[in-house]
This record gives structure tokens, C-alpha cells and sequence, in this order.
């Protein structure tokens, strides 16, 4: 509990700390220098180690009228389909679910390919890195067309 109140002080206190741990600029400078980051939606799949024990967790992260919403994707676990709520401040994501006591304080890095940050859930606290898997455009048709031949 007393690391997500220190994350909490750090982004209000406008400080940010990189994916290294290493201290950088605050949110205000690292803002106006940086690009905006890529779009969050799609799938982020990656092992999350509980009690001694991985197991792969999926967050698929959409866009509804409320905003962004993830869905955790972890197959025969009491968490599968789990919903939680997204927030962006600058470069720092909080997933969460204060019902569940699930939470998840990442930011992105390598340009948008990961989330990397730390899972806290009914007491404890792991580090988690998930990767972005890629997706097929929605402009590329899914099967090959039925091109009829004109000779």
C-alpha cells in the first residue's frame, strides 16, 4: 500500500520515474518534449507472477461512451473477464477495479509496445511488463477476395 501512495505522490508532486527507475523530468517538461503517445487500445498480453506461481494475463483495453475500459483475459482464473477502469495522466496508466482491490500503475514504453508498471492485488504488489500484441489493420480484409478471372 505504501508504494501505490508513494506512485500517487510522485505523479502529483508532478516527478516521474522511467521503466529503469531512474528519476526524470517531471510531467510538465517530459510532456511538451515528448510525442503523444500511441493509442492504447488493443491487446497486452504478458506473465504475472503471484505466490511463486506465472501465469499469462491479457488486458484488452477498448474504447466505450465512458471512455477507455480493459477486460483481463486469463483463462480458467477467477479474474477472466474482469472489467477495469483506464485512466491516463501523461505518460502514467492506472487499470483498476476498487470493488476487486485490483490495480495496476504502468507507463508505456519503447514507443507504445509496452506497459510496464506494477500489479497490486489483495495485498500484494508484483512488477508486471505486458507487450502489445500486434493486430490485423481493420482497413485489411481477414480473408483473400474472390477475384474471378477475366482471360
Amino acid at each position: 500500500m505504501k508504494k501505490i501512495y508513494f506512485l500517487l505522490f510522485l505523479l502529483a508532486t508532478g516527478a516521474r520515474l522511467s521503466a529503469f527507475g531512474q528519476q526524470s523530468p517531471g510531467l510538465g517538461a517530459h510532456a511538451a518534449a515528448s510525442p503523444p503517445a500511441p493509442l492504447l487500445p488493443g491487446t497486452w498480453t504478458g506473465p504475472l507472477t503471484v505466490v511463486g506461481r506465472t501465469r499469462a494475463i491479457g488486458l484488452v483495453v477498448t474504447r466505450d461512451a465512458t471512455g477507455l475500459v480493459a477486460q483481463i483475459a486469463m483463462p480458467g482464473a477467477p479474474l477472466n473477464g474482469q472489467q477495469l477502469r483506464v485512466v491516463q495522466h501523461g505518460d502514467s496508466l492506472l487499470f483498476s477495479d476498487p470493488a476487486a482491490n485490483i490495480r495496476f500503475v504502468c507507463e508505456q514504453s519503447d514507443e507504445g509496445r509496452w506497459l510496464i508498471g506494477n500489479w497490486q492485488q489483495l495485498g500484494f504488489t508484483n512488477a508486471l511488463a505486458l507487450h502489445r500484441l500486434a493486430s490485423t489493420p481493420a482497413s485489411r480484409p481477414a480473408t483473400r477476395p474472390n477475384i474471378a478471372r477475366t482471360d
